[in-house]
């Protein structure tokens, strides 16, 4: 994500761009990047911005044992606390519940569903 880039890389990221693809914007914020008269022509900004996209998800069984469910979640999200292990799988586990302001990770994939929906796609026939 551009918001991650380092600031001496060769890419110019708007102020706005670098709060994070996880911070709502306004359409105010996202205007204000077009009437600084100093932001260079080819600078990364913001032009919209949706809700945010789930990323790829890991599901366990609905009629698993919850303590097992609870170990299984617990052990996926501290890979994000072991460089090590993420630089050989190459990938971690967050939970972005309150990051994003969501109760559960269920509403975090409605932005599917309503997507699904528009493009009148039956999920449950998708395997």
């Amino acid at each position: 994500m551009v918001d991650r880039l380092p600031e001496d890389q060769k890419a110019r990221v708007s102020a706005v761009a670098r709060r994070g693809a996880w911070t709502p914007l306004t359409q105010e914020e996202i205007d204000s990047q077009f009437v600084d008269d100093g932001l260079p022509e080819d600078t990364i900004v913001v032009v919209a911005q949706s809700s945010p996209i789930p990323r790829t998800p890991f599901a366990v069984r609905a009629d698993m044992e919850p303590a097992l469910k609870s170990q299984i979640r617990d052990a996926l999200l501290a890979i994000q606390h072991d460089p090590e292990l993420i630089a050989r799988i190459g990938r971690w586990y967050e939970d972005p519940t309150e990051e994003v302001g969501l109760e559960s990770l269920e509403r975090f994939y409605d932005p599917v569903r309503e997507t699904a929906q528009l493009l009148n796609l039956d999920l449950s026939a998708i395997q």
